[in-house]
C-alpha cells in the first residue's frame, strides 16, 4: 500500500511540474494531484503508528508473592512492562493481580506493595492500600479482590544529561509482598510502620466526619457547606464533595454520606474493641 500511494506522489510531483503555468490540466492529472492531498493524512498517520509499534516492545511478568507462607492473603497476577523508544517517558509498568483473605477473619485493611528488578530501565515500586474501615463491606474470608493499579511511567536514566540505557546482566523479576493486614477484630498482621499513614489518615478523617455531622446539627446547613468547603488532603473528603456535586439536594447527599461513614466507623470500632481482649498483635 505504501508503495502505491509514493507511485501516486511522484506522478503528482510530474505531472504538477509539466503543467506548471500551463492553461488547462488533464483530467488524470487533476484527480491524481487531488488524491495524494485527501489521502496524504490518512497514510502519514498509518506510517507514525506503524513507527510507533516497531519501537514499542512489550514483555509481561508473572508475579512472585514473598509475603512467606504465614500470610493471611495470598497475592498472584502479572506486571505487564512495556518500552516505547519514540516516547520521552518511555517506560511503563502496569499491574493486574488479585488478592485472596486466605484466612479465617475478614481483613479491615489491607497493604501491598509491587515492586521490578533487573533489566535496562527503572524498577517499579508502587503500594496498593484498601481501606474499609469508613463502609460496610469487608475482605471476608476465602474472598478475592482484584487489584488495578494505574500505570507507572518513567523516563530513561541521564548522564550528562543526555538519556542512558544501559542493558543488565539480571533477569527481569516482579514480586508482590502483603506488607500489613488488620482484621475486623484489631489484630493485626505485618509490619504496623507500613500502615502508619493510612491509619493517621483513617483517625484524622473520623474526626472531620464528626465535626461535619456536628456542624450541621448545631449550627445548620450553610455553616456545614462552610465546614466542607474548607481545603483538606483527606481523600475521603475530597470524594465526598465529588460524589454530591451533581446531586439536587446537595447537602442532603453529603450529610447522609457523612452519617453512614460514621456509623460504618463505630460499627467497625465496636468490633475491634469486643475482640481486643481475646486478640493479640501478630507481628511476623
Amino acid at each position: 500500500m505504501q508503495g502505491i500511494f509514493q507511485r501516486w506522489v511522484e506522478k503528482a510531483i510530474i505531472c504538477a511540474s509539466e503543467r506548471l503555468g500551463a492553461p488547462s490540466m488533464t483530467k488524470r492529472c487533476f484527480t491524481t494531484i487531488v488524491l495524494v492531498l485527501l489521502l496524504y493524512p490518512v497514510f502519514a498517520s498509518a506510517q507514525e503508528a506503524a513507527s510507533n509499534v516497531s519501537s514499542r516492545v512489550e514483555q509481561r511478568y508473572d508475579l512472585v508473592d514473598v509475603s512467606g507462607h504465614r500470610s493471611p492473603v495470598h497475592i498472584a497476577g502479572s506486571v505487564t512492562f512495556s518500552d516505547n523508544s519514540s516516547k520521552v517517558t518511555r517506560y511503563s509498568y502496569q499491574v493486574d493481580a488479585s488478592a485472596v483473605n486466605v484466612s479465617k477473619k475478614s481483613v479491615l485493611l489491607l497493604c501491598l506493595r509491587f515492586q521490578t528488578s533487573g533489566g535496562s530501565a527503572p524498577g517499579l515500586d508502587d503500594v496498593y492500600q484498601n481501606e474499609y474501615f469508613l463502609g460496610e463491606g469487608t475482605l471476608a474470608p476465602g474472598a478475592l479482590e482484584s487489584v488495578h493499579l494505574l500505570p507507572s511511567r518513567f523516563s530513561a536514566p541521564k548522564v550528562n544529561g543526555l538519556p542512558s540505557v544501559e542493558p543488565s546482566t539480571l533477569s527481569p523479576t516482579a514480586t508482590a509482598q502483603v506488607e500489613f493486614v488488620q482484621f475486623t477484630d484489631g489484630s493485626i498482621w505485618g509490619d504496623r510502620d507500613a500502615a502508619a499513614e493510612v491509619l493517621r489518615v483513617r483517625w484524622a478523617t473520623v474526626r472531620q466526619l464528626a465535626t461535619l455531622e456536628h456542624t450541621y446539627v448545631q449550627s445548620g446547613e450553610q455553616a456545614f457547606q462552610g465546614e466542607l468547603s474548607k481545603e483538606t488532603l483527606l481523600p475521603c473528603i475530597n470524594s465526598l464533595r465529588d460524589a454530591c456535586k451533581d446531586k439536587l439536594d446537595y447537602s442532603g447527599c453529603e450529610l447522609d454520606r457523612v452519617q453512614r461513614m460514621l456509623e460504618a466507623a463505630r460499627k467497625h470500632r465496636a468490633e475491634m474493641r469486643s475482640g481486643e481482649p481475646s486478640q493479640t498483635a501478630q507481628l511476623r
